[in-house]
């Protein structure tokens, strides 16, 4: 796997061996590198291969922001969700999801706590999906993903 673009010190930009672009991310795995160079198979975490070509831009965005430790957060909830219904999941919530984790934990860290006046809406019209938000949560919290 060859190094197509540095997006940050934690993810690099290469393809797949059809052609596909991904997104690479781990600890360091663009360390003491450069564009052309191999990626070092021990420092790789996870590959994401984003089928939509807006989404996968927008999320190479995000990573440019956000720390690895939200985006490793969202993809082990994303997995859970997946792996619990049944339902087709877009690829775009591996930006909406860490997005609003990492907004959600600024804002926590600013002491801004907010209202959620939509919440019976949510639990009513999205039941299952709620299930799972909350399920989620309380793995978070024990500090246990598991699906």
């Amino acid at each position: 796997m060859i190094i197509h673009k540095i997006l940050n010190n934690n993810a690099v930009l290469s393809y797949d061996d059809n052609g596909k672009e991904i997104i690479v991310t781990g600890r360091g795995v663009s360390f003491q590198s450069k564009n052309g160079d191999i990626v070092k198979e021990e420092r790789i975490e996870k590959i994401f291969k984003l089928s939509n070509s807006d989404t996968n831009r927008r999320f190479q965005q995000l990573i440019l922001d956000i720390p690895l430790d939200c985006i490793d957060t969202s993809e082990e909830i994303i997995s859970m969700i997946k792996s619990n219904t049944d339902k087709k999941i877009n690829d775009s919530i591996y930006v909406t999801l860490t997005d609003h984790i990492s907004n959600t934990i600024e804002r926590h860290k600013m002491g801004v706590l907010f209202d959620n006046f939509i919440l019976w809406d949510v639990k009513r019209m999205y039941k299952e999906e709620y299930e799972l938000g909350l399920k989620c949560v309380c793995q978070y919290k024990s500090g246990s993903f598991q699906s």
